[in-house]
């Protein structure tokens, strides 16, 4: 897939449209994701759940590491690790960048933020490179 293609696919994808992700930007190893603020992401002591963080950070890390993979190249992601820094219930963005791109494996930071630019989470992500038809 080219930029454009993989640009699309990403706004397409099921998921993304489901919670609202929507891609900012995604070009040379970097991305930026929004998620607008829903109350149905809210546990039961009212804040956004944990899992709603970890996919908008892991839709990020994913867009910055297809931002430089090969047009016959897709990813899997292997393993992440996301800490939380504060809870939330508010509008978040986040930040990708990739740290390393392999042959096999690619690696990705991300940071999510809330209004204000204040740090909420940071994940890590491992992902499996693929080539044609893998």
């Amino acid at each position: 897939m080219n930029t454009d293609e993989r640009i699309k696919a990403f706004k397409n994808a099921p998921y993304y449209r489901f919670l609202g992700i929507e891609l900012v930007s995604m070009a040379d190893g970097c991305s930026e994701v929004r998620l607008p603020f829903k109350e149905e992401f809210l546990h039961e002591y009212g804040l956004i759940q944990g899992g709603v963080i970890g996919s908008l950070a892991d839709a990020a890390c994913a867009a910055a590491l297809l931002s430089v993979a090969g047009e016959e190249e897709s990813i899997v992601g292997i393993a992440m690790t996301l800490n939380f820094i504060r809870a939330v219930k508010d509008e978040l963005v986040a930040r990708a960048r990739v740290v390393h791109k392999g042959k096999k494996v690619g690696v990705v930071d991300c940071s999510v933020f809330s209004k204000g630019e204040v740090l909420v989470a940071t994940m890590t992500n491992t992902f499996v490179v693929l080539g044609v038809g893998k």
